[in-house]
């Protein structure tokens, strides 16, 4: 822990800097106290001319802007309260754009219609647009702040700043919409303009440090990006163009006899598969080569999918058959029913491939889940539960486990080489098969996320089958979810406008980031190094800047991530202190049975440290905790509390099996 702020400090809202060195407390309506994180000084109180609107900080947290409803805009000091910039005439119903986290510059939406972007730490205009008779819709800076996109009522535009000038920009018609995206630097820029709800459309993509178009692309039905390479492919009618993600140059053109209706990258991004309208699907290599027929079929399939060869292609048809083929040259190699028709209609869901593309689990619409083997077609394990609806199914990142859960709540951890499930809990939580995301993989494989339509968020341990709870939003429906490589850092995103970082192991809101409300949600990620985070919607899709924790709170964050218990199955949670070295959750009824305990009282232990107090006392793994130094203990928060409270040495009276024991810990002063 950094710092702990009593209650009587806490207010009506919390917001916390970018960098996590300073927290604004809203006191009233107009009235807001600043407070710093790491120093112990008395916090600063500042006053708006009427009621909060909006407030953001700086990078460097060493400002802080807020916006009235009167559409005032102050800048202040955090240090010492000092009003340094002020500004009139900002839109009253949503005055701030899409800032990047660089936070040096923050995008301005007026109320007459134009837009402005404020350099924070100078107290000064860099830059504004006005034109008479449109209005600024929507305004958003590149990740490097080198350029911002702005969207009005008639025309999507594109300009470098510094000095200011319009790089590319894109009319927007009657019955159109538009959208864009940056890439993770922010010197390429893609601008999309299409007819609203899908259908033939034209791109711009932008080389912004040298303020030139690099590609023109018009009539485009489709696109797909490589994730490895960055390439990018685009249809137009039965012409299929390969273009090089950086430079926007044209590699490769290639025609087929009819038009094109699916393309698929496979995981190398070197090969894609692509469908024509006359159900035939062909396979390409990227580099060279003409297509190469793979299969010809009577009925468009399913999908289409690359297994993790890339010279194997899954093709799920509608005669209720998953097909292996070989995309060199288009050998069948085997196939497997799955056993019941799928009903477009059912679900949102009926198929998962796991990362590797060695298995493939389908469920049927009678509620059965079954996990094949893409090599030879083999059935591993067939789920069901007779009651409940399930709602998602998931693979870990190493294929080793599937988890399941239903539309009540209750889960299930498949391992798939035993091919039985391991005791799992039962949560009070809503998940629906018809929501955008239910169970999310991370990079861990022991780590799943499970994310409700009540705005819970759950991270779920596959080694442990415990949970961890955040909530992500209230009363708003939580959308999506993402959890940093490091583990670290928890990404929540409503149905709102903010997305939310949290400090997994203190369960806390680290930064609160608004993301305008017209951008839906549809995909949340932190790219590979954990710098960055992917938003996308439906209308464009945005790279933010995951802020700089400094080394002090990102080590207490990871050190937290194994020292907290996680939440129990009724949603408390419990954190266990360092110094003990032990993960404990509440004893299941189940579990009470197991151990002959005639009530689920105690605390189970489900992780013990190494080179912890809790081992050298000799606790392991399925012991049940009953009392702490002869104070009996009910749950897992309970014996938190109370191991809390012991200075150095430790009694446990434990239950392992059915046979009662006593054990001895030294903790560390």
């Amino acid at each position: 822990m950094i710092r702990a702020f009593a209650e009587s400090e806490m207010g009506q809202g919390v917001y916390v800097g970018l960098g996590g060195k300073v927290v604004a407390v809203e006191r009233a309506a107009r009235d807001l106290e600043i407070l710093q994180v790491d120093e112990d000084v008395p916090p600063v109180r500042v006053s708006l001319q009427s009621n909060l609107r909006r407030w953001r900080f700086s990078a460097s947290d060493d400002r802080l802007v807020t916006v009235d409803e009167t559409g005032q805009l102050d800048v202040w000091d955090t240090r010492t309260g000092a009003r340094i910039y002020e500004l009139a005439g900002l839109d009253r119903v949503d005055p701030l754009g899409g800032a990047s986290l660089e936070g040096r510059h923050i995008p301005l939406l007026m109320a007459s219609g134009g837009a402005a972007i404020l350099n924070v730490s100078e107290g000064r205009i860099v830059w504004q647009q006005f034109h008479a008779g449109r209005r600024v819709v929507g305004l958003q800076l590149a990740p490097d702040e080198k350029s911002v996109v702005i969207t009005e009522s008639e025309e999507i535009s594109l300009f470098a700043l510094d000095p200011a000038e319009k790089v590319a920009s894109m009319p927007i018609g009657a019955g159109q919409e538009a959208y864009f995206g940056y890439g993770q630097s922010g010197e390429r820029a893609e601008l999309f303009v299409r007819v609203a709800g899908g259908g033939v459309g034209s791109v711009r993509l932008v080389d912004v440090p040298r303020r030139t178009v690099i590609g023109e692309l018009d009539a485009v039905a489709m696109t797909a990006v490589a994730d490895r390479t960055g390439g990018l492919a685009s249809v137009q009618q039965n012409r299929l163009s390969l273009r090089n993600g950086r430079t926007g140059a044209l590699e490769r053109e290639v025609e087929f006899d009819n038009p094109i209706s699916q393309i698929d990258w496979d995981l190398t991004g070197r090969a894609l598969a692509v469908m024509t309208n006359d159900q035939k699907i062909w396979s390409l290599d990227v580099a060279n080569g003409a297509p190469k027929l793979v299969a010809s079929l009577r009925q468009k399939p399913f999908w289409l999918r690359f297994a993790a060869d890339p010279a194997r292609l899954l093709i799920y048809e509608k005669s209720s058959r998953v097909t292996l083929r070989d995309t060199g040259s288009g050998k069948y190699l085997t196939s497997f029913a799955v056993e019941w028709s799928r009903r477009s209609s059912f679900n949102r869901w009926t198929e998962k491939l796991d990362p590797s593309g060695a298995f493939v689990a389908i469920r049927s619409p009678d509620n059965y889940v079954r996990v094949y083997r893409v090599s030879d077609g083999s059935r591993l394990t067939e789920l069901n539960w007779d009651d409940n609806t399930i709602a998602d199914a998931e693979f870990s990142a190493d294929a080793k486990r599937l988890l399941l859960v239903t539309d009540k709540g209750m889960f299930s951890n498949w391992d798939i080489a035993a091919g039985k499930a391991v005791p799992s809990p039962s949560l009070p939580r809503e998940y629906s098969a018809y929501s955008a995301v239910t169970l999310k993989s991370t990079t861990d494989p022991s780590l799943m996320l499970a994310i409700d339509r009540k705005g819970y968020v759950d991270l779920y341990s596959l080694n442990t089958n415990s949970v961890r709870t955040f909530y992500a939003g209230e009363p708003e429906e939580s959308v999506n979810a993402a959890l940093s490589p490091d583990g670290a850092i928890l990404a929540t995103i409503g149905s709102g406008d903010l997305l939310r970082l949290w400090h997994v192991g203190a369960r806390e809101i680290l930064a609160q980031i608004p993301i305008q409300h017209d951008c839906v949600k549809t995909s949340l990620q932190f790219s590979p190094d954990g710098r960055m985070l992917v938003v996308g919607g439906l209308d464009e899709t945005r790279l933010i800047r995951v802020p700089l924790l400094g080394d002090l709170l990102r080590d207490a964050a990871k050190a937290e991530i194994g020292d907290g218990a996680p939440t129990s199955s009724s949603g408390t949670p419990s954190l266990v202190p360092y110094r003990f070295g032990a993960q404990m959750r509440d004893v299941l009824p189940e579990i009470a049975k197991i151990h002959d305990l005639p009530a689920a009282r105690g605390a189970e232990v489900i992780e013990v440290f190494a080179d912890s107090p809790a081992q050298a006392a000799g606790l392991r793994v399925g012991d049940i905790i009953l009392s702490v130094n002869g104070k009996p203990v009910g749950n897992a928060a309970e014996s938190s509390a109370a191991i809390k409270e012991i200075h150095l040495d430790l009694a446990l009276e434990i239950v392992r099996g059915t046979a009662k024991i006593s054990s001895r810990a030294a903790l560390p002063d």
